[in-house]
């Protein structure tokens, strides 16, 4: 399995936990609507994933050190914010936190493993994040935050894995892998 098709795997994995798990804040019939659609677009993703194709590309010589110490910056800025946001009576902006921190994350992807596709998926989960932030400010209630923020999250990522990586073909940084 090639590292591009791995990366896409993760992606839908992680989609569809975001799916599951936020899709639950739904009233009604609406969470297993959300849930079915996710786990039909998973399903989908898995059964094409191979037939979307690849893009060879050349990691930076430090994409291995950047993989990891994004990774552990990540999860010490989940496991540090979610636990002040819940201390300070604000647990609901967790999965907007979890967006956000997981599409920084991506950020430094794209320029350590060339992949343009991770610039707009980091963006797009920052974004996502920030808008259950603003609705959430705004007075909407916590399922809208579940959803921006969760739900869209997943749907991001499984739109991601079901992206042909030729579209996403130019590489982020100099085209010369002795240049890194």
């Amino acid at each position: 399995m090639t590292s591009s098709l791995v990366a896409r795997l993760i992606g839908a994995v992680f989609g569809l936990v975001f799916v599951a798990v936020n899709a639950g804040a739904a009233n009604g019939p609406w969470s297993w609507v959300l849930r079915v659609l996710g786990l039909s677009l998973f399903v989908g993703v898995l059964l094409r994933l191979r037939d979307l194709g690849e893009v060879t590309v050349q990691p930076r010589a430090r994409a291995i050190p950047i993989y990891w110490t994004s990774v552990l910056l990540e999860v010490a800025a989940l496991l540090v914010g979610t636990r002040l946001l819940s201390s300070h009576g604000h647990g609901t902006y967790g999965v907007a936190l979890v967006a956000v921190v997981v599409g920084i994350h991506f950020l430094p992807f794209a320029w350590a493993f060339r992949q343009r596709a991770f610039l707009p998926l980091g963006i797009g989960l920052i974004l996502l994040g920030a808008a259950g932030v603003a609705a959430g400010l705004l007075g909407a209630p916590g399922v809208i935050v579940a959803l921006l923020s969760g739900v869209g999250s997943g749907l991001a990522l499984l739109l991601y894995a079901a992206t042909p990586p030729a579209l996403f073909s130019a590489s982020v940084g100099p085209a010369d892998p002795s240049s890194s």
